[in-house]
């Protein structure tokens, strides 16, 4: 029962944005090892090693990412040992989980295109979605704009955007971003606000905010302070929840916002902000992007415009 109940409590946790507590719920499920580690409990798969997961994933929005590695790493060897098609599954999709949000995009998409590879496989109806969503929006970082605007379309097709879950919507709105397709980012990004805030879940709500800044910050000028507004509270929620990937990626847009409006100081200041955090928590393809956005500015005067 306390296993069961953690779990859960750990699940819950972090739906509402409270990853730090979903850390220690999910602490002596974890660190379960040997028959312990595959114990059936009441639950899906495998209960101590859906926690590991989970844990794994809480432990990614707060920067711990090689925590995070460790955890399903340890777990590989044992579910390919059991042959239990859904927790393999999902060990797979948490490497990916990992990876994919540190920007290691190299690593992270084989490890999502085997989990997905059991979902149709195992017909693991369950996860079909938020693994073609993950996979998806992997895929398009990774320049393979086609092959992940298909896979994320198709993570809601069963859905219609109000009731669609907060990350498929914000994820399939990045990727119309990403393809240049800025109404329609516009659309599912709001859909994953408004979904956000009904669930009261505060994690979600500041990916969301960051995203509609992104959108908002386009080529026309007319929502450039709605842009800003986003980013500011997406940097201030972020922060508040220990959510140090989100910050690193909100101070990258506000440097970027600053630079564009000419603020060459704060522009500095946000970067040097981004690139300090994207470097120690090992961003990958954001770290680049805060360094080259930063030396882009190496040689900008420190001053305002009149």
């Amino acid at each position: 029962l306390p296993i069961a109940g953690s779990f859960y409590l750990g699940q819950a946790s972090h739906a509402v944005g409270d990853v730090r507590r979903a850390v220690e719920v999910l602490r002596e499920n974890s660190a379960l090892t040997g028959p312990r580690m595959i114990e059936r409990v009441a639950g899906p798969g495998l209960v101590p090693i859906m926690s590991r997961i989970w844990r794994a994933l809480a432990l990614c929005e707060l920067g711990r990412f090689d925590e995070a590695l460790r955890l399903i790493e340890e777990a590989l060897p044992v579910v390919e040992a059991l042959e239990h098609p859904y927790s393999l599954m999902r060990v797979h999709a948490g490497l990916g989980a990992v990876h994919a949000p540190r920007g290691h995009l190299a690593q992270a998409v084989p490890a999502l295109e085997r989990a997905a590879a059991l979902v149709e496989r195992w017909d693991i109806a369950l996860d079909r979605q938020q693994n073609a969503s993950l996979l998806g929006i992997a895929s398009m970082l990774s320049g393979r704009h086609e092959d992940g605007l298909a896979l994320l379309e198709r993570s809601v097709e069963p859905l219609f955007p109000p009731r669609a879950g907060s990350i498929l919507c914000r994820r399939l709105g990045e990727g119309y971003l990403l393809a240049g397709r800025r109404d329609d980012a516009l659309v599912w990004a709001t859909s994953a606000l408004d979904h956000a805030r009904r669930r009261g879940a505060r994690g979600d709500e500041a990916w969301a905010l960051l995203l509609l800044g992104d959108i908002l910050a386009g080529p026309s000028a007319s929502g450039a302070d709605e842009a800003l507004g986003c980013y500011e509270r997406a940097r201030a929620q972020a922060d508040a929840l220990g959510m140090l990937p989100l910050l690193a990626r909100c101070h990258l847009a506000l440097g970027r916002w600053y630079g564009r409006a000419g603020d060459v100081p704060r522009a500095r200041t946000a970067l040097g902000h981004a690139a300090g955090l994207t470097r120690s928590l090992d961003l990958g393809i954001w770290r680049a992007e805060s360094e080259a956005a930063l030396a882009g500015l190496a040689a900008t005067p420190a001053a305002r415009p009149a």
